[in-house]
């Protein structure tokens, strides 16, 4: 969305404080761009239809315009019209912060949304691998960098954001601990590492991570060795990158490709959060755990994703390559390590 088209002086003006809200107020600078976007997209809409003063956007222009987003050509999914339920309430959302916003600064009189109410987007309840799986996903690694991404998203329960943003200095060895700096509205944790972890964490840096930077010298910059989790091309590696590796790993483990299609690094991450939940972990550790602000969050989070229970009741006996989650999880279950991360 071309934010240079906005020719209203009181929209731009707008827009350029909203985006120090957002920053102020601590969202991640993805979640700051994404609301931004949403917005553009709306001022454009109301511009085009003479509406420049946002005084004028009422509870009516906003339900036309929910409609008009019903209605609007899908720009990711070509010859489809309207956007997916989770795009819906993301522009909904958008708006609302938006409009909290101006109400607060004394941008509006009437707040547009005023006796609005808009159908929740659809979401279907997310399945965790089981323990299993999870094993099943570990043994069809093919390589260290591999085994290192299921150690940050799965053993570390890291977002997707997150593990991309770990840096080297991040990784603690001598105190078994990840550091992840910049999380979710900005927040600053420390995660324990188990030991398979580590060992996998240690083999890849300093073994396929050394021959991509030694491939790839030429293309570096002052900052380049420092990303953990390198390409191929030796630059650090990108969200998407590491969920279509995932995706790839899953399919050499035999999963369905429905299995396949719903995989993704987060669904790594409530898998951890749901096999620490099935071993009795307290929430309050889960929460600490997941870099939640809330044990609301975390309960709701973990309601939202529901286990196999058929797969979970029908284990078969772990062999040698299996040894990673089932300790993984009952070492951390038992959760001494953040109380000596916190006196540390």
């Amino acid at each position: 969305m071309n934010e240079q088209l906005i020719q209203s002086e009181q929209y731009q003006a707008l827009l350029a404080e909203f985006r120090k809200f957002l920053l102020v107020k601590g969202y991640t600078t993805t979640t700051q761009h994404n609301i931004a976007h949403a917005i553009v997209e709306m001022m454009l809409y109301m511009q085009e239809r003479s509406i420049s003063d946002i005084k004028r956007i009422d509870p009516d222009k906003i339900q036309e315009y929910y409609h008009y987003l019903n209605e609007r050509p899908n720009y990711r999914r070509k010859g489809s019209k309207g956007l997916s339920s989770s795009m819906l309430n993301h522009q909904v959302f958008s708006m609302r912060v938006f409009f909290n916003w101006c109400a607060k600064v004394n941008a509006i009189d009437l707040h547009p949304f005023t006796g609005l109410s808009f159908p929740k987007a659809y979401s279907p309840k997310r399945k965790a691998l089981t323990k299993q799986q999870v094993n099943n996903l570990y043994r069809a690694c093919i390589s260290q960098r591999e085994r290192a991404i299921l150690g940050l998203f799965y053993g570390c329960g890291l977002r997707r954001s997150e593990g991309v943003s770990i840096d080297l200095k991040d990784i603690d060895y001598t105190l078994g601990k990840l550091t992840v700096r910049s999380g979710k509205f900005e927040r600053r944790r420390e995660v324990p590492i188990h030991s398979k972890i580590l060992e996998d964490f240690r083999a890849y840096q300093f073994g396929e991570r050394r021959e991509l930077i030694k491939n790839h010298v030429p293309a570096f910059n002052e900052n380049s060795e420092h990303p953990f989790l390198l390409n191929n091309a030796g630059n650090r590696m990108k969200g998407r990158n590491a969920n279509t590796m995932v995706k790839k790993i899953a399919q050499r483990a035999l999963f369905s490709l429905r299995e396949r299609e719903s995989m993704s690094l987060h669904s790594l991450r409530h898998s951890i959060a749901t096999h620490f939940k099935e071993n009795g972990m307290p929430l309050e550790q889960i929460k600490q755990f997941l870099g939640h602000s809330s044990l609301d969050m975390t309960q709701a989070y973990l309601e939202g994703y529901s286990l196999n229970w058929n797969q979970v009741n029908n284990r078969t006996k772990l062999d040698a390559d299996q040894l990673v989650v089932e300790s993984i999880v009952r070492a951390d279950s038992k959760r001494i390590h953040f109380n000596q991360l916190n006196q540390k």
